[in-house]
This record gives C-alpha cells, sequence and structure tokens, in this order.
C-alpha cells in the first residue's frame, strides 16, 4: 500500500491528503492563550472562565 507520512507527527496519509497537525496545534494554542491574561497589578497570569 502506498501512503505518505507526516513529518510532524507521524500520522500515515493517502496520497494527496494534507495533514493539519500543525494548524490544529495553532488553534489549540490560540484558545488557551484566550483563557490566559495577566493581572498588570501583580504580574501573574489569571486563568479567564467565560
Amino acid at each position: 500500500m502506498y501512503y505518505n507520512e507526516c513529518s510532524q507527527c507521524g500520522a500515515y496519509l493517502d496520497p494527496g491528503e494534507h495533514c493539519d497537525c500543525e494548524e490544529e496545534r495553532q488553534r489549540q494554542t490560540q484558545r488557551i492563550m484566550s483563557m490566559i491574561r495577566e493581572n498588570k497589578n501583580n504580574n501573574q497570569y489569571e486563568l479567564v472562565l467565560n
């Protein structure tokens, strides 16, 4: 069977298939960063649960 392997995550991909592992990692990072803010009074990070 012919397949390609993603160099980032090691997933097996069909011919012509594009792996979205890097885009998913960026989405997760943005989601986490949107939940964190810096408190200007004491310079500590706070978790924002809205």
